[in-house]
């Protein structure tokens, strides 16, 4: 009996291994995204949608959904074997209209341009998956993290070894430099800071959020990083100012 049962859980559980083998891997600019095909509908991973929308908690993201457009399933993921939530293409498209991601609208046409024509007409998905992409794509997506602020890097990329990311002080790139160029950069800088606040105070009296829209946050974080940035420039210039003057002033 007991080795009936053995057998009987084998079988049950080769026939899971085999389902969950269907997984497929789809590259979405640097998003992996697992999913499968099944007699040519396509599910993907609700989790890692909801990741590429900027949507936090998958699981209220679900309750948006109608039954019909999401389900549990089994998946082989780089965890091994899982029941995971899975949304169909039509709950894909229902959530980039609920994300405020800026690529929203990217991911909704690459899915019905690019992903859904191929499974309709060949019943699987053969363009460029997670493998293809390798280590290239995983060391671009730490890239991108690195190298979010303005500034100076040293990338450092060896054979078979991940790429290596410094930042590098400000001082370093004030070698040789006029005093007169460095304040006329940081009085632009200030100007244009002082400007945007001018602007952003009548914006909010005329009732315009355009501090908003993500345009407008990443303009406002730019503006903001640019009047710091010339502070420590001018700071910097000035002590390396001043150490480029000591010895003469020592030997006076």
């Amino acid at each position: 009996m007991t080795k009936d049962r053995d057998t009987e859980a084998g079988a049950v559980a080769a026939e899971a291994v085999h389902d969950a083998a269907r997984t497929t891997e789809f590259m979405f600019q640097n998003h992996c995204l697992e999913g499968v095909v099944h007699e040519g509908k396509l599910w993907l991973r609700a989790s890692q949608v909801c990741m590429v929308l900027g949507l936090s908690n998958s699981r209220d993201a679900m309750l948006r959904l109608d039954d019909d457009e999401h389900t549990s399933m089994k998946m082989m993921t780089h965890g091994g074997l899982q029941t995971v939530n899975a949304v169909s293409r039509s709950g894909a498209l229902h959530l980039t209209f609920v994300s405020r991601c800026p690529h929203a609208k990217a991911f909704r046409r690459w899915v019905t341009d690019a992903v859904l024509p191929e499974v309709f007409e060949t019943g699987s998905y053969l363009g460029k998956d997670c493998s293809q992409a390798g280590v290239e794509g995983v060391e671009m997506m730490r890239l991108r993290e690195r190298l979010r602020l303005p500034g100076r890097y040293m990338v450092l990329n060896l054979p078979g070894r991940p790429l290596h990311i410094e930042a590098r002080d400000l001082e370093e790139i004030l070698v040789e430099v006029d005093q007169a160029d460095v304040q006329a950069l940081v009085s632009s800088a200030q100007l244009v800071g002082s400007l945007w606040r001018n602007f952003r105070t009548e914006d909010v009296i005329m009732n315009k959020a355009v501090t908003e829209n993500s345009c407008g946050q990443q303009l406002d974080q730019a503006i903001s990083l640019s009047t710091r940035l010339a502070q420590w420039v001018m700071q910097a210039a000035t002590t390396a100012q001043k150490e480029r003057e000591r010895p003469d002033a020592l030997t006076k």
